[in-house]
């Protein structure tokens, strides 16, 4: 169901709003959908992805979006014993060979917090995949996930995500008190064929998403943080020509929280520019933040606060120009919360927050992603509650989020 959409004007610290009638979704995927992700391949087209139930477990569906507009869905594949979660969510995208690569999450023994990445390939436009291998050769149970994957030309992919293999033979309620959350980073190419793999940071949040962008220096990436004082900041790490080098704060908020907010970051680049969208839930002032870099994302500039005074973070972020950028994030709304949407230029001027759609403020509503594709923007989220509840999807011009 889609209700009407409002717009927000933030006027002396108070919230005004007026109605404006929206059209419906672009796309809905069938009930009983959950997880969506989007991307921009290789290829120039974009990819929405999804969770579908299916008979006692769960399929990976996805559908493509070019100048001819959406096609139709496909399924990447089914399994009754998947990881299923509202925030560690599947993706699909495309190398720019054409090739499609997608990943999901398998549960591994009778742990019940250990998961395995699954990948696969396709090169027949997702009519038919690969047998799914995994990034990690750890054989441990523990969690693997929150995974980027980023095509980068002509023909390689990267992956990223967090592995948890230096927490095995803890139990599952103590393992973060005698070990740690990794990052790890793997390539592949036009084939599917793992190229090389390493550890980028030994010690990690645990459950917050990850992302990662191409940029003309190499890839970047970002992820929270988590120092032996629980303190859990959003950092980056950089590729440049191969070489990765050290971690470095995005912003020092000083979050000490003794658990995962699950509450990761969002990047994209335009050219050299970067910016980064994050959640901050320091000194009991839950916030939104974006902040914009030159020089292939280093260093950022000092954080713009963007919500509406009661955030609930789940951001994602795309680059308008290369000055502009348009934030999503979930904002608590009485009993409700709504996805909002906000342009922001590097020199602090903004646009009016937007309200896109009320949804349920549990876990439910899941993450709200975001991509550009041309001259236009995708957005797709979760709507409904336990009963109906189903992936929706709106493309809007990008002349509609400038300031």
């Amino acid at each position: 169901m889609h209700r009407p959409l409002i717009i927000l004007n933030l006027l002396a610290g108070a919230l005004l709003t007026a109605c404006t009638p929206a059209s419906a979704p672009d796309f809905s995927a069938p009930p009983g959908s959950m997880a969506p992700e989007l991307t921009l391949g290789g290829d120039g087209r974009a990819y929405l992805s999804w969770l579908e139930p299916q008979g006692s477990g769960h399929a990976l569906r996805f559908a493509a979006y070019d100048d001819a507009g959406w096609g139709v869905a496909r399924t990447v594949a089914r399994g009754d014993n998947w990881f299923v979660n509202w925030a560690d969510f599947p993706s699909v995208t495309a190398l720019d060979n054409g090739t499609l690569a997608a990943h999901w999450l398998q549960r591994r023994g009778d742990v019940g917090h250990a998961y395995d990445i699954a990948m696969s390939f396709s090169r027949d436009g997702g009519a038919t995949w690969d047998q799914p291998v995994s990034p990690h050769d750890d054989n441990t149970e523990t969690e693997h996930g929150f995974v980027t994957l980023v095509p980068t030309g002509p023909d390689r992919l990267q992956a990223v995500w967090l592995d948890g293999r230096n927490m095995a033979g803890h139990d599952a309620d103590t393992a973060e008190l005698h070990s740690a959350m990794t990052l790890r980073h793997a390539e592949y190419d036009g084939q599917g064929q793992q190229l090389n793999q390493r550890e980028l940071d030994a010690r990690t949040c645990s459950c917050c998403q990850t992302s990662a962008v191409n940029t003309p220096a190499g890839l970047l990436v970002a992820y929270r943080d988590r120092t032996p004082d629980e303190i859990r900041d959003i950092v980056s790490m950089r590729s440049i020509g191969g070489q990765w080098q050290e971690p470095e704060l995005v912003a020092g908020d000083g979050w000490h929280i003794e658990a995962c907010p699950v509450n990761g970051p969002s990047l994209d680049a335009r050219d050299q520019r970067v910016v980064a969208a994050w959640f901050n839930g320091a000194k009991n002032s839950p916030r939104v933040q974006v902040a914009f870099a030159d020089n292939n994302g280093n260093p950022f500039s000092t954080p713009l606060r963007v919500d509406a005074g009661r955030a609930l973070g789940r951001v994602d972020v795309v680059m308008i120009d290369g000055d502009t950028a348009l934030v999503s994030w979930v904002e608590l709304s009485g009993k409700e919360a709504q996805v909002m949407v906000r342009q922001v230029h590097r020199d602090g001027r903004m646009g009016m927050p937007e309200t896109l759609v009320r949804v349920d403020p549990s876990r439910l509503s899941g993450f709200p992603r975001m991509v550009r594709r041309g001259d236009e923007v995708l957005i797709a989220w979760t709507e409904g509650d336990t009963k109906a509840r189903r992936v929706q999807s709106v493309v809007r011009p990008v002349r509609d989020f400038r300031i």
